[in-house]
């Protein structure tokens, strides 16, 4: 059974489908290793590279080339996972891009590429699995965004506000499904020194400043996320995880107006249909 007989909260993931963004390496490629270890059926996407194969080799995964700045090939690209390995039963938004810089040395390129590949590539792909997962009334989606979207820095403008876009794209969602077994998640990270993201970052004089600091407070590791992440999506967990926890008065404080308003607005939820009118529908 999907779910652990008793518990429909619970998802049990031996041989549930496991979709990573951003899976070549980083949080996706700990990820990969924690879901297989775990049973899952894990496809990796991410843009074409050899780390991407080698990763989805290691752990038995399926890889998917894909470029997920680009819309046009995000078009249809649940549709892809599932024709090889079957319904997605958990979806993590994972791929993200830094443009750590002064926000007046970036390009409209750079911009529209930050934007595409951290906040418009998640919700298409949300939308393109949700219709499934209301129809059979079970999955997890989980979205990785950060610290950088909840608090204002410098050099951070186009990556923070995308991750905060996501940040409150997630607690939308998780307002949307709340009637439904459907579990939302965001992972709010700070700052996991060896990853890409980092590196590149502090490639930037002011963001290194800022990153050092909070990597010196968060001694995050890709293997520690990756391991909490299954943790939750097993427990059948919906709302936000900070990492680190020294972060959580911060990420949840800004959630207070939200937890206000559920008294009101989830009264008029409250007897609403699983599955929409008009759901939303894989391509």
């Amino acid at each position: 059974m999907f779910y652990i007989t008793g518990e429909k909260d619970h998802m049990n993931l031996r041989n549930a489908h496991v979709v990573i963004t951003g899976g070549s390496k980083g949080v996706g490629a700990a990820a990969a290793h924690e879901f297989v270890k775990r049973g899952a059926r894990v496809t990796l996407i991410a843009r074409p590279s050899a780390e991407l194969h080698n990763t989805a080799d290691a752990v038995g995964a399926v890889a998917i080339e894909a470029d997920l700045s680009d819309l046009g090939v995000v078009d249809g690209l649940i549709a892809r996972t599932e024709e090889v390995n079957g319904s997605v039963d958990v979806l993590i938004n994972n791929a993200a891009l830094g443009a750590t810089q002064h926000y007046a040395t970036l390009t409209a390129e750079t911009i529209l590429t930050v934007l595409n590949t951290n906040l418009l590539c998640p919700m298409l792909l949300t939308h393109q699995v949700l219709g499934g997962m209301l129809e059979r009334n079970r999955g997890a989606i989980l979205n990785v965004t950060s610290i950088a979207g909840e608090i204002a820095a410098p050099h951070l403008a186009a990556y923070g506000s995308s991750k905060a876009g996501l940040s409150h794209f997630s607690q939308q969602l998780q307002r949307d499904v709340w009637n439904s077994d459907i579990n939302v998640t965001a992972f709010v990270l700070g700052a996991v020194p060896g990853t890409q993201i980092y590196n590149e970052g502090i490639k930037d004089s002011v963001v290194k400043k800022v990153a050092s600091q909070m990597g010196a407070v968060s001694k995050l590791t890709p293997e520690i996320i990756a391991t909490k992440m299954a943790d939750k999506i097993a427990e059948g967990y919906r709302g936000t995880v900070p990492m680190p926890m020294s972060s959580a008065p911060l990420a949840h404080w800004r959630r207070v107006p939200n937890l206000l308003g559920d008294r009101i607005f989830l009264k008029a939820n409250k007897n609403a249909p699983i599955v929409p009118t008009h759901p939303a529908s894989a391509k």
